[in-house]
C-alpha cells in the first residue's frame, strides 16, 4: 500500500507480493485448516462479502495495487476463493469440470502460451478476411460487442497451450521410446 500511496508501484514486483500474501491465506486455508469449500452456508457468505466489498470499497485490482487496503484485498480475495472453490467442486463431476481440470492442471503452459494462440488466432482470420491489416497489425483485434470472436480468441488462448503441450510430450515420448529400444 505505500508504493500505491507514494506512487512508486511496480506492477511486476508490486502485485507479486500480494500474491504471496493471497497464497499463504490459501495454503493455510486448504493446508492447515482443512476447508473443504463445501459449505453453502458459508459460500452464501462469501457471495455477499465479494458483493459488498465491491459496492462499498470497490473492485479488487491486483496489477498497480488497486484496492484499498490490505484488510479488503485479504478479506474480498479469501471469500471470493471460497465462493470459486465451491463452484469448483460442484462442476468437478460435470464434464465441464474435466476441461477445467485439464486447464487447471496446464496453467503454466497456458500463461505462457496463450500469447501465441491470440496471434494464431489473428493470422487465421486475417487469412479468411474476418480481421482486416497485414501482418505488422498482427494484435488482438478491438473486438467491441462480437461474442463470436470473443468466444473464439478464448479458445484460442486456452486450447493452443494445452494442445502444444500435449503434442510436445507425445513427441518427447516417442522420441525417447524409440531411443530406449535402440539400445
Amino acid at each position: 500500500m505505500v508504493t500505491n500511496v507514494y506512487g512508486i508501484t511496480i506492477p511486476r514486483f508490486s502485485n507479486a507480493i500480494s500474491v504471496m500474501l493471497l497464497l499463504y491465506i490459501g495454503q493455510q486455508l486448504h493446508g492447515r485448516l482443512k476447508v473443504k469449500f463445501d459449505n453453502p452456508y458459508l459460500f452464501a457468505a462469501a457471495v455477499l462479502i465479494v458483493y459488498e466489498s465491491s459496492l462499498l470499497i470497490g473492485t479488487i485490482g491486483m496489477n498497480h495495487n488497486g484496492y484499498k487496503d490490505v484488510l479488503q484485498l485479504t478479506v474480498g480475495c479469501t471469500a471470493a476463493l471460497y465462493a470459486v472453490c465451491f463452484i469448483s467442486k460442484k462442476l468437478v463431476k460435470l464434464r465441464i469440470g474435466k476441461v477445467l481440470e485439464v486447464c487447471g492442471r496446464e496453467s503454466f503452459y497456458i500463461m505462457g502460451l496463450h500469447i501465441v494462440g491470440f496471434k494464431l488466432c489473428t493470422m487465421l482470420l486475417m487469412a479468411l478476411g474476418v480481421v482486416d491489416g497485414g501482418l505488422e497489425y498482427l494484435m488482438t483485434p478491438k473486438l467491441g460487442n462480437n461474442i463470436i470472436l470473443l468466444i473464439v480468441y478464448t479458445l484460442c488462448g486456452l486450447f493452443f497451450p494445452v494442445a502444444f503441450i500435449y503434442g510436445l510430450r507425445k513427441l518427447k515420448s516417442f522420441i525417447l521410446h524409440d531411443i530406449h529400444h535402440a539400445d
